[in-house]
């Protein structure tokens, strides 16, 4: 005998369920929602009441029996709202995981390379067993792990040299001069080598590599985001692919916010500027403080502007691509006409509307001026600044939601946490016409040749002597966009 499932459950037991099942979906809704605290307490209130109205219309239904019709609407209306609190939970849930995945203190990694002439008689990772590699004084903790890592994996022997720069010499030297040695050296510093050197770089070759980590200590100052003004370091790393690779500091920008009088100023300092090394006590290259991690970026641009910076946002190239293709793309006013030396791009005086490869080749630019760098920090902060003032409004916030977490999902962390950051988006939300003032301004500096520490004071590189009076203004407007009150 069939029994149908009409007959084996009652009408009154169908419906039960089906509204236990959205009572559910609604009370796991409500939990994200308390959890990941984003949305503005006056929506919150309107989320609540319509969904209070929705059930007591579905209960109303529910309970009318005998009416096909009331029956039908009613589960009509349960499937809605089941979807409606399903789709509503996960983006709430992606919300969370995201903002998790960012504000988690990863730790970084760096690969350190043996070195070989490509004609050499080392050809491989085992012709390097117990031979002697070429080595230098480093007070880097993750060059020392390495270094007794390799010693492990391949019974090495090492023989000190001065710096990076000394050490690659016993493989090439300035007059072309090769010599069949193993040199250790990290794989960021070679890289900076071969562009400094590209007539060598094909004489080379990667015999052995050692990956070492290192987690980052959580050094935030932290503030009420909502309350109080802060400065964010904005670091850009000069690469592709993995944030959490050892890199660079290509792109070094001061986010200055005042929630109070929702001002912004953006302060960028050339990558070349000469300034001390927190850690280390002597003169490099602003980018170089990268290659010992986001903490040495930080702490001596503190030392060298003399201001707290209480958060940073770490990003590489692809971020800002996927960012700017995420809102549509941006448009920004070109003081000139030119052509991206290192793509096919070419951008009009005036006005131009950008994807976000295009963004990006605009905002890395430097060759095509004159004054090369400081009009490539003028770019960058045109581009931030599209940027900025699309994703606070609300059109763009709200219809570009689920394509903004992608962009950042992978391509950026932060020691912002995720109540700090939760905070700052309901902020925005909870009051979108107001809208922000952001302002810029630069370090200038001027050029000439020197010795850096990470490639070895014996090498004179291209750096940004930074002008004193320049500095000094720049730590002026600071002062006055975190304390408003302080002026005269």
């Amino acid at each position: 005998m069939d029994i149908s499932i009409k007959q084996l459950m009652p009408v009154s037991i169908r419906y039960a369920i089906a509204i236990i099942v959205t009572f559910l979906s609604e009370a796991v809704f409500i939990f994200m929602m308390m959890v990941l605290d984003v949305i503005p307490a006056k929506y919150v209130i309107l989320i609540l009441l319509g969904m209070a109205v929705v059930d007591f219309i579905l209960l109303y239904l529910m309970g009318r029996n005998g009416n096909r019709t009331s029956r039908l609407v009613a589960i009509v209306l349960s499937a809605l709202m089941l979807i409606v609190m399903c789709v509503g939970s996960w983006y709430m849930f992606s919300t969370y995981k995201t903002l998790e995945k960012i504000a988690e203190y990863n730790s970084h990694f760096e690969n350190y390379d043996v070195l070989a002439l490509k004609d050499g008689s080392y050809q491989d990772e085992a012709s390097i067993q117990g031979q002697k590699v070429y080595a230098f004084e480093n007070d880097s903790k993750m060059y020392k792990e390495a270094k007794e890592k390799l010693i492990t994996k391949a019974k090495v022997e090492y023989e000190m040299v001065g710096d990076s720069n000394e050490a690659i010499s016993k493989l090439v030297d300035g007059n072309g001069l090769t010599s069949d040695n193993l040199v250790y050296i990290s794989d960021t510093s070679y890289t900076m080598f071969c562009e400094e050197n590209e007539e060598y770089s094909d004489k080379i070759q990667v015999l052995a590599q050692i990956k070492v980590f290192k987690r980052d200590k959580d050094n935030a100052a932290r503030v009420d985001v909502t309350q109080d003004p802060y400065n964010i370091c904005i670091t850009g790393i000069d690469m592709w692919g993995e944030i959490d690779q050892v890199s660079r500091s290509d792109v070094n920008m001061i986010v200055t916010v005042n929630p109070q009088n929702r001002t912004i100023l953006l302060t960028s300092m050339p990558r070349d500027s000469y300034v001390v090394l927190h850690s280390f006590g002597e003169y490099d290259k602003l980018t170089h403080t990268g290659v010992w991690g986001v903490d040495e970026t930080m702490t001596t641009i503190e030392d060298w502007l003399e201001t707290d910076l209480n958060y940073y946002v770490r990003v590489d190239f692809s971020m800002l691509r996927d960012i700017v293709n995420a809102i549509g793309g941006i448009d920004v006013y070109s003081d000139y006409a030119f052509k991206s030396a290192i793509s096919d791009y070419k951008y009009k005086k005036g006005w131009n509307h950008l994807d976000g490869k295009a963004a990006l080749y605009f905002a890395r630019e430097r060759k095509a001026f004159e004054n090369e760098d400081q009009q490539r920090i003028i770019n960058q902060q045109k581009v931030m600044k599209a940027c900025i003032k699309k994703v606070t409004s609300s059109k763009e916030l709200l219809t570009h939601y689920t394509k903004l977490l992608k962009a950042v999902d992978d391509e950026m962390e932060t020691n912002l946490s995720e109540k700090e950051m939760a905070a700052i988006v309901k902020m925005q939300l909870n009051d979108m016409k107001k809208k922000w003032k952001i302002t810029t301004q630069s370090v200038q500096g001027d050029l000439t040749m020197k010795g850096t520490y990470t490639m070895g004071m014996g090498r004179d590189l291209l750096v940004s002597i930074p002008r004193e009076k320049s500095v000094e203004k720049v730590k002026e407007n600071i002062h006055r966009a975190l304390y408003p009150e302080d002026i005269d």
